[in-house]
């Protein structure tokens, strides 16, 4: 994931990268192979000097902090790796003040989708960026027919699990169908229609197993879209 974010960080046109740091919850096992990512693909720009990395590290009655460190006139990425829903809250809402008067995009953690507490208009105010191992778009055919279905069948709506218990379900049980026994060693070259999901493998160490890494980008735009900008399968 922080390798992905790194490379996806450098690809978007900004010059000023913050790092915003929970006091109380330091995730520096994310932010470390992140930020060593990042130097290391910055190294290769031929304007280095221009790009600004900042890290700061928040308090709840830190108010004016964002005011030392966002540039007007730039674009202001901002990097918030932590998962706990009252810290996010509190910096997302703090970081929404700012965009009367400054340009800013938000850059989270997949978790933040489960976040009951934050307004819609907040994530895409901000523009957040997120990864997260789902796609739920409800303008889908394919999920607007499983909608239908799950209604006439069960008489209730479907629910995140539900969408992805049927990708599960579906994507095994055609994988086996097409290779049997080899399964494990040809999964990645299924190709199924999921409704929410998308799987690619990648063995453990010692063939002890599989592991799914592929992710989806998402981007909530200021049109109130929820835009899938990338699958990352490494």
């Amino acid at each position: 994931l922080s390798y992905n974010a790194a490379n996806f960080l450098l690809e978007m046109p900004s010059h000023n990268y913050i790092i915003v740091h929970d006091s109380e919850n330091l995730n520096t096992s994310f932010v470390h192979p992140l930020k060593n990512r990042f130097y290391k693909n910055l190294n290769g720009k031929l304007n280095f000097c221009n790009y600004n990395f900042q890290e700061i590290t928040y308090f709840s009655a830190q108010d004016s902090l964002f005011d030392y460190v966002l540039i007007n006139g730039k674009e202001n990425i901002v990097f918030i790796p932590s998962s706990d829903q009252a810290f996010v809250s509190s910096v997302l809402s703090k970081l929404n003040a700012y965009t009367k008067n400054y340009e800013i995009k938000v850059f989270g953690m997949p978790r933040w989708r489960r976040f009951d507490n934050i307004e819609p208009d907040i994530f895409h105010n901000l523009e957040v960026h997120l990864f997260s191992n789902y796609n739920l778009n409800y303008e889908n055919q394919n999920v607007k027919d499983f909608v239908k279905d799950f209604r006439l069948l069960f008489k209730s709506e479907p629910n995140l699990y539900s969408f992805q218990a049927y990708d599960i379900f579906k994507f095994f049980v055609q994988s086996y169908n097409d290779y049997g026994k080899t399964m494990p060693y040809c999964i990645n070259k299924v190709e199924s229609d999921l409704l929410v999901s998308d799987f690619y493998f990648k063995h453990l160490k010692n063939q002890q197993g599989l592991s799914n890494i592929s992710i989806f980008l998402l981007f909530f735009n200021h049109e109130y879209d929820v835009v899938h900008l990338k699958t990352y399968h490494d």
